[in-house]
């Protein structure tokens, strides 16, 4: 799977451009959104990739849970 896929299927999701994500009014949702998504369904490494861009701030997890931590901190 290609880097960027977890975003381009979110921008779907979401019906807006994959720029439009990182709209902080729409952080939350993005992430309720996020919380939906099956986990395995994409790599740790695509979850990085996403939530970094996201955030604008470099992440990594060393596992699933540690992503549905940080998303529903931002969901909040």
């Amino acid at each position: 799977m290609s880097k960027g896929k977890l975003l381009e299927d979110l921008a779907a999701r979401a019906d807006c451009l994959i720029s439009s994500l990182r709209d902080v009014s729409k952080l939350k949702k993005i992430c309720r959104l996020l919380l939906e998504t099956d986990p395995a369904r994409y790599g740790l490494e695509e979850w990085e990739y996403t939530l970094s861009y996201l955030t604008g701030k470099p992440t990594h997890f060393a596992d699933y849970e540690q992503i549905r931590r940080l998303l529903k901190k931002y969901a909040e």
